[in-house]
């Protein structure tokens, strides 16, 4: 996360007046900064007081608690819709009321429309009261366009601005739980899982809220081979829905079209003539109520079924296990430390065999305790009841003074090796010295632990961008057809609209004429007319369809292909890609940026072109009828450009900010709703939408053109039996773990030869696994490395790498059975996993596990202590039976019985000739 000062600016909302919180002028501030040069984070305001996670999220959880109470004393299950609505009720209610006026605002135009129109149909220099009704009337619709502009955009800033609420509120209480999950509980979910309900499930509720809104204007108006078949099940239903998602938005464009063919069909075969008054209030109440029936209300029914099912997920994840504080911290009495009296105690409570039974035990101050035994026999455990985090079933904990806690397994988070240390915790540097100093630390302390940071994109979307996305899918040819298919439907639709109003003036002039409809010649015409006018409807709706399926088919087979092509990018990424990108960030591009790709790109950009093209004939009709107009709409465009301009360079940064910094992420929808008051034009709001959108596509391309490692496989492939002996030369190599970095390892030479076992020994930094990285290719050594004669940068590194096994400090292991983590391609037979697990004395263990070799296990195998996620790696090592085996510290937190033995069955192994041991000490 960025850093924030100290000196956060009080928003200026905070004192904005009645006017400039109407218009939102109080965010032109910051326009005037972004306009004068870029963004950063001491730009930002500071959330308002009703804003803050914390009182947010509590206020939710308070009602959650609630409801979780209520029906642990009803015996059903929770709702979280319901402590949603019970905290949110009145917010909605507000602003629904809102949506009414403004609803109401817009069915009154045609009215004032027709009258006017009527007045000059039937002008009558003589009737005053007619002019000064034509007067009222024009007045009232001037009214009534002012109001439903500022309640339109009122409306949707303080929805969209309910829903951030919402989703913040949330994002807290999922965070909030994600700290205080039990052991069993993180068994249940991933990493993964957490990640996408606080990227995309409660992004939901941002889309969700304007839509429950509309609800109310309509009453009123993989990895690759194993997980390809998933995947493609996952983009099969994708494009179906963005079919129906088309097709909706398809009829939104036509459906008008169709009710206004059908009424005036039926008004012509009743023998009705047809004026412009008519054909104006038709169409222009036709035209209110689509936005409402046939936009809002099927997106309100999409978008509140996608927030169920994203609100069950966020449920689920909050009914999970929690961590309960068995007992207070007791203050120190200088006499005891720690009592425990026959504590028994079971990470499973289905368990018949606890982890833990009748332990009773007592430290004093200045007493050191060591707990010694065998792999899984709980020392770890232990701890975890003294912490708190292993509920016991019997017995009593009890704790004197605060604990400082040191795990097996190392934690760091990005920053400097200073940060991590302090933790938070106010600099003291005598103190500070005094640790670093025992912990021998002092050569680190201003050393990254990882990068932090990312290069951040500069947020202007150039053409390149957008061309590489519509064609990630598709050729040139399908998306000339489209502009094509696009440029089809407008005209149509304009047409079709320009054919009415001069069909209404010819039976006018028949009329004033005196023509009769039987007369042979004025059946003609009409006939004519009602053919021409039937045939642009047809066209309008098949060119409408056509463009509406074709933008979806298009978007998301691109999206599919730039998802495709950034996961073949990233598992062929060099280490140092994984080194420098937390792996949250990874996951938010195939979770955030992809899902967004998805689901809302190709519906703004539907909705862009329609008004866009919209737009343009709109303007080409009225200046073809009245020529004038073209002196006001060219100064109109320029300031409206300008305005674009105004609004891009502030917005691009805001976004551009907001995949670093929390407090950025609130200002996208204060300054995008800003901007939509600044300019009116629908067209340039959809236009800066849709601008600001891409840059998650932006981002994701970004991930599709990373650095590579070598290939894969080469012409020329060594035979699938070489190597066969297991000889390893280093010939004068040298080796950096980056092309810009320092020499790891410089003029190494040796040879490591077949059958013996080989340890490397040497301080901390001495470039021990720098030895392993550079056999494996992890970067590109320089000099000479040869396996049986074979030099390991001539062959893939698919060849070179499945040739060799190595077994690593820290134990990798993924969520899935115990036989898919042993065995992950299937090519190994029952015996064969057994007979590896004897090996390293853990075919016992898993035999008493309910499931054996079906168990299921929890992500990285923590429902497994250290020592036998080690093992597991370490029999799955062996079962591969390659020449070279290298060991890096794989037995460290194996008891020393334990590895004895795992040490004995290698020695057996390597002296009948299976094992030819490289091995890093």
């Amino acid at each position: 996360m960025l850093p924030v000062s100290a000196e956060v600016k009080t928003s200026p909302l905070q004192k904005a007046n009645f006017c400039s919180r109407l218009f939102v002028w109080w965010i032109n501030p910051l326009f005037k900064i972004g306009h004068k040069r870029k963004l950063e984070p001491d730009d930002m305001y500071s959330v308002l007081p009703e804003d803050h996670s914390q009182h947010l999220g509590e206020e939710l959880q308070g009602y959650w608690d609630q409801e979780v109470k209520r029906a642990q004393k009803d015996a059903r299950e929770p709702s979280l819709v319901k402590a949603i609505i019970e905290c949110y009720w009145k917010s909605y209610l507000i602003w629904g009321m809102f949506t009414f006026l403004e609803e109401g605002t817009r069915v009154v135009q045609p009215i004032f429309l027709g009258k006017m129109i009527s007045y000059v149909e039937n002008y009558d220099p003589t009737d005053s009261a007619a002019l000064h009704e034509a007067y009222g009337c024009t007045a009232g619709l001037s009214a009534c366009v002012l109001v439903w502009a500022v309640l339109h955009h009122l409306y949707f800033y303080h929805i969209q601005r309910l829903g951030m609420r919402l989703r913040v509120a949330v994002c807290h209480m999922i965070y909030r739980k994600a700290l205080r999950l039990s052991s069993s509980a993180m068994g249940k979910t991933t990493t993964g899982q957490v990640v996408n309900l606080l990227s995309n499930d409660v992004n939901r509720f941002d889309q969700n809220i304007v839509a429950v809104g509309q609800i109310c204007v309509v009453v009123d108006t993989s990895l690759s081979s194993i997980n390809s078949s998933n995947m493609n099940k996952e983009i099969s239903k994708i494009l179906k829905s963005s079919y129906l998602r088309g097709m909706n938005l398809a009829s939104f464009f036509t459906v008008s079209k169709i009710m206004i063919f059908v009424t005036f069909i039926t008004n012509e075969l009743l023998d009705n003539w047809i004026t412009a008054s008519q054909v104006f209030v038709v169409v222009t109440l036709f035209e209110a109520l689509r936005f409402s029936s046939t936009l809002y209300f099927p997106m309100a029914i999409e978008k509140v079924s996608e927030a169920v099912v994203s609100i069950q997920r966020i449920k689920n994840f909050l009914l999970l296990d929690e961590i309960t504080q068995c007992y207070p911290l007791l203050p120190s009495d200088g006499k005891m430390i720690v009592d425990v009296q026959a504590l028994t105690a079971s990470w499973e409570k289905a368990s018949e065999t606890p982890t833990l039974q009748g332990l009773s035990f007592t430290v004093r101050p200045g007493e050191v305790l060591a707990v010694a035994g065998p792999v899984g026999a709980g020392k770890s455990s232990l701890l975890s009841a003294l912490l708190g985090e292993l509920p016991p079933s019997q017995g009593k904990v009890s704790v004197h003074g605060r604990i400082a806690y040191a795990s097996q397994q190392p934690w760091v988070f990005p920053g400097t090796v200073k940060s991590n240390i302090l933790f938070g915790k106010k600099y003291e540097e005598d103190r500070y010295e005094e640790v670093i100093r025992a912990c021998a630390l002092e050569e680190t302390e201003n050393i990254q632990v990882v990068l932090p940071l990312e290069d951040h994109l500069e947020g202007k979307v150039d053409f390149k961008t957008y061309k590489n996305y519509f064609t990630a899918g598709v050729e040139w040819p399908v998306i000339i057809f489209l502009i094509l298919a696009n440029i089809a439907a407008q005209v149509a639709y304009v047409l079709q609209d320009w054919w009415l109003a001069y069909w209404a003036n010819v039976q006018s002039d028949l009329y004033f004429v005196g023509y009769l409809k039987e007369d042979q010649d004025v059946v003609f015409v009409l006939n004519w007319c009602l053919g021409v006018y039937s045939g642009l409807t047809v066209s309008t709706v098949l060119f409408g369809i056509t463009r509406s399926l074709l933008i979806f088919y298009i978007l998301v087979n691109s999206s599919r292909a730039l998802h495709n092509k950034m996961l073949e990018t990233i598992l062929r990424a060099p280490v140092l890609f994984f080194h420098r990108n937390p792996i949250g960030r990874i996951l938010n591009r195939f979770s955030k940026d992809v899902g967004h790709m998805d689901d809302l790109l190709p519906l703004i950009f539907l909705d862009f072109i329609q008004t866009f093209l919209l737009m343009i004939g709109v303007v080409g009709v009225m200046v073809a009828a009245i020529p004038w107009i073209a002196i006001p709409v060219i100064p109109l465009g320029i300031i409206s450009f300008f305005l674009r301009r105004y609004f891009l360079e502030t917005s691009r940064d805001v976004k551009r900010l907001e995949c670093t910094n929390v407090i950025c992420a609130i200002f996208v929808t204060v300054v995008a709703f800003g901007a939509l008051i600044l300019v009116e034009c629908k067209y340039r709001c959809e236009y800066l939408w849709s601008k600001d959108q891409m840059i998650p596509v932006e981002r994701v391309i970004e991930y599709t053109d990373l650095v590579k490692e070598a290939s894969w496989e080469l012409e020329g492939r060594p035979q699938p039996s070489r190597p066969n002996k297991g000889m390893i030369s280093f010939k004068n190599v040298n080796f950096r773990h980056k092309l810009d970095g320092p020499l790891a390892l410089r003029n190494i030479c040796g040879g490591f030869y077949p059958g013996k076992k080989y340890g490397i020994v040497g301080r901390s930094g001495a470039g021990k696994s720098s030895l392993t990285a550079a056999l494996f290719r992890l970067s590109e050594p320089e000099g000479g490395i040869y396996i049986d004669d074979i030099l390991t940068t001539s062959i893939g590194l698919h060849d070179l790498r499945k040739k060799m096994s190595v077994a690593l400090q820290e134990p990798v292991l993924f969520t899935g059975t115990m036989r898919n983590n042993l065995d992950p391609f299937n090519e190994h037979t029952d015996e064969e996993l057994w007979n590896a697990l004897e090996e390293v004395q853990l075919k016992d263990t898993i035999k008493n596990f309910p499931g054996e070799m079906n168990t299921e296990l929890a992500e990285s195998g923590l429902n497994l202590s250290v020592g036998q996620r080690q093992l597991v790696c370490l029999a799955r090592t062996i079962l591969k039976k390659n020449q070279i085996l290298i060991m890096d510290k794989a037995t460290s937190n194996v008891d020393p019985g334990y590895g004895a033995e795992t040490q004995e069955t290698l020695n057996l192994t390597s002296k009948c000739g299976k094992w030819k041991a490289f091995s890093d000490a």
